[in-house]
């Protein structure tokens, strides 16, 4: 959308099964970060960088075995992202943290939980 409100582009993301974005984020070059799930083979965290007017830069999926989802997405000042979100493991729920370099690429994977 712009200043007035009106939509610059339309864009659809996904497969043909469950996907979603659970936050987005504008990065400091003026493009958008985007956290959420895909589902393949069960769900996976998903990260996604769009320019201003909706194209995909980049697209990863991230996360642990199981299925996971991404929650929230924070920039870093070296231009690197943390990802926060929810794991589901055999016995319980556990939350995780994944950090990224500014192309979106693992660096840390912490899982925080039994």
């Amino acid at each position: 959308m712009n200043d007035n409100g009106d939509f610059i582009s339309n864009h659809t993301f996904g497969g043909n099964s469950n996907d979603w974005f659970d936050d987005i984020k504008q990065s400091d070059d003026g493009n958008f970060v985007l956290c959420g799930a895909t589902e393949i083979d069960g769900y996976d965290s998903w990260l996604m960088k769009l320019d201003q007017y909706g194209s995909i830069i980049w697209s990863r999926n991230l996360g642990f075995e199981g299925m996971d989802q991404a929650n929230s997405v924070f920039q870093l000042n070296n231009s690197g992202y943390i990802i926060t979100g929810v794991v589901e493991t055999e016995s319980n729920n556990d939350y995780y943290l994944i950090k990224t370099d500014s192309e979106g690429l693992l660096d840390i994977n912490i899982n925080i939980g039994d």
